[in-house]
């Protein structure tokens, strides 16, 4: 079999030469598919469509919300472990419900939502600490194994593993806390 170089002269004898016509059609198709895959992304500005860039305070509200729901979620299950009967299908769902929003929680720290330094009014407020963006691979590997440690409780076999599961899992949260986030004196406060 011979083959073929396929540099631009190539292609564009190929397609207009009448002993390639079988090519014909796909070089058309590739090179219409590439003029309108390409046209977009030179007239977009490199910014664009980056939720970090374009949305920062969205980005940051959507975190907010999103550690309001797991802090609903894990006060649901410690109240109920501290009440008599407690059962274990409803605080595995919602140990499981954590597990789905740890795992989506680093996600939600695009550089561009980092505190303000100095005068900076960035438009909106965080309790996150910059020590995040400054040892992120750390900090996604606390909430990654917070995200385990839910996901281990959703499954645990008994009440006791639940607990201890649970038990892990607000030692976790509070560590991160106290390493990651500017203390706030009562987020349930008025």
């Amino acid at each position: 079999m011979q083959t073929k170089s396929f540099s631009l002269s190539a292609l564009l004898s190929a397609l207009f030469n009448p002993a390639e016509r079988f090519l014909r059609p796909c070089l058309i198709v590739g090179m219409v598919s590439l003029s309108l895959w390409s046209a977009p992304l030179q007239a977009q500005d490199a910014k664009t469509g980056l939720t970090g860039e374009a949305h920062a305070a969205d980005l940051v509200q959507a975190r907010q919300m999103l550690m309001d729901a797991l802090e609903e979620q894990m006060m649901a299950v410690e109240a109920a472990l501290s009440g008599k009967d407690p059962k274990i299908v409803d605080l595995q769902n919602r140990a499981y419900q954590m597990n789905i929003l740890f795992s989506a929680f680093p996600h939600l720290f695009a550089p561009q939502t980092q505190p303000a330094k100095g005068n900076d009014d960035p438009g909106y407020q965080t309790n996150a600490m910059p020590k995040i963006w400054q040892d992120f691979e750390r900090f996604y590997e606390d909430v990654q194994n917070a995200a385990g440690i839910s996901l281990a409780a959703s499954q645990a076999k008994d009440m006791p593993s639940f607990r201890d599961q649970i038990k892990k899992l607000r030692n976790g949260c509070d560590s991160c806390h106290a390493e990651f986030m500017t203390p706030v004196s009562d987020p349930h406060g008025p």
